[in-house]
């Protein structure tokens, strides 16, 4: 396909490139007892994520070349089962490489209309758009206020919150999600690559509200540390969590079957494996909860 290079602006042709890099989709398929779902359709298998006609050959490679550092020194890390207890260093290629993420997640979906962004939020994509863009070209030196936070996860291994989905936990390990989320004081960039979340700001009203994360441009750590994400940022997770489980639990008997064949096809490797223990935790804050509904009481509830 011919068309402009959404980063270089130039005619030529384009590739059909990932939004959310491959590898991340490769993590999660190596790393999981069945295949892998998608949330809008879990009767449907999937092997990657989104892709749309963006880049030329060349600034794909220039893409490439910030996402193999980050894959090795800290995607990789940062899903050992051991937790991290030293420090991760990192360069400019993380800052460089997040960039890239929310650059081609808010492309996906400006293409898309973000009908829920009021005019002035639209404008100020197009300038983080435009922004980010210089940076990713060399032109700007830094992202300026449409800064990157990465936020690494783990289970939550005690909690005192009402309303906490029972499926928090999956989500906070295994899930790969993207969206552009918007309210009156902020509008962001979210994409969950697994235990990852990045957090691109178009607009944030009260930026001492995000502490412990935030990407600098030459150098930094990811380390144990305190991060604090807003009430409301957390509030919206828990919310994601609940529907992945209300997607799940809308699997056809056939692919429930196929599930559950796998799982017991691979019951040694899950007894050791990331969702087993994630899992866990769920089932321990939650109970019955944490399970697929049972389909008979669900309906005789509803007779009734």
């Amino acid at each position: 396909m011919i068309g402009e290079c959404a980063l270089c602006l130039k005619e030529k042709e384009l590739q059909y490139s990932h939004i959310i890099p491959k590898f991340v989709f490769r993590y999660l398929k190596e790393s999981a007892p069945s295949a892998i779902r998608s949330n809008r359709d879990p009767n449907r298998r999937i092997q990657d994520g989104e892709k749309e006609h963006l880049l030329c050959r060349d600034c794909e490679q220039i893409f490439s070349d910030w996402e193999k550092p980050f894959s090795e020194r800290l995607f990789v890390p940062l899903h050992n089962p051991l937790p991290v207890t030293t420090p991760i260093e990192y360069r400019q290629w993380a800052l460089k490489f997040a960039v890239s993420i929310s650059w081609r997640v808010l492309q996906y979906y400006m293409k898309r209309g973000l009908s829920h962004f009021t005019d002035e939020q639209r404008a100020h994509a197009e300038e983080a758009l435009n922004v980010w863009g210089k940076f990713l070209r060399g032109e700007e030196k830094h992202p300026k206020h449409f800064e990157q936070h990465l936020l690494p996860l783990d289970v939550v291994e005690h909690h005192t919150a009402g309303g906490t989905s029972p499926f928090l936990n999956r989500y906070l390990l295994r899930a790969v999600h993207m969206d552009v989320i918007a309210s009156e004081s902020s509008a962001i960039v979210y994409t969950k690559l697994c235990r990852i979340i990045i957090f691109g700001f178009i607009y944030e009203d009260n930026p001492v509200g995000w502490r412990g994360m935030k990407l600098h441009v030459n150098k930094g750590v990811i380390m144990p540390r305190e991060y604090v994400i807003p009430a409301g940022m957390f509030k919206y997770i828990n919310e994601k969590a609940s529907q992945v489980k209300e997607s799940l639990d809308s699997l056809s008997p056939k692919q429930e079957q196929k599930v559950a064949k796998a799982f017991q096809k691979n019951l040694d490797e899950l007894a050791n494996s990331e969702i087993y223990r994630a899992m866990s935790y769920d089932v321990a804050q939650s109970g019955n909860a944490a399970f697929k509904p049972d389909k008979r009481a669900s309906d005789e509830a509803k007779k009734a």
